[in-house]
């Protein structure tokens, strides 16, 4: 789909930032007060730290609020590739 290619370019813009992570948020949501301390504050708890990740969901919308490891953005961005028409 058209979504998968836009998402793809966006992160390959993002991967030459050298992020060290990613969340894809849309222009139109609005995040509770706090959201951002509240995932820093998840993403550095032992519950994360310990164990090996790929993605973590902040929202059970879609692809919004996923969180990725900067590291990944690249090949995520070839992954959505392979599902644009």
């Amino acid at each position: 789909a058209k979504q998968n290619l836009d998402y793809a370019f966006l992160m390959w813009y993002v991967a030459a930032l050298d992020p060290e992570y990613y969340m894809q948020l849309e222009d139109d949501i609005q995040v509770v007060p706090g959201f951002m301390p509240k995932v820093r504050q998840y993403i550095l708890s032992p519950a994360v730290v310990q164990k090996p990740w790929i993605m973590l969901a902040f929202s059970k919308l879609g692809f919004i609020g996923k969180f990725f490891s900067g590291s990944r953005v690249h090949s995520l961005a070839q992954f959505l590739l392979i599902f644009h028409d």
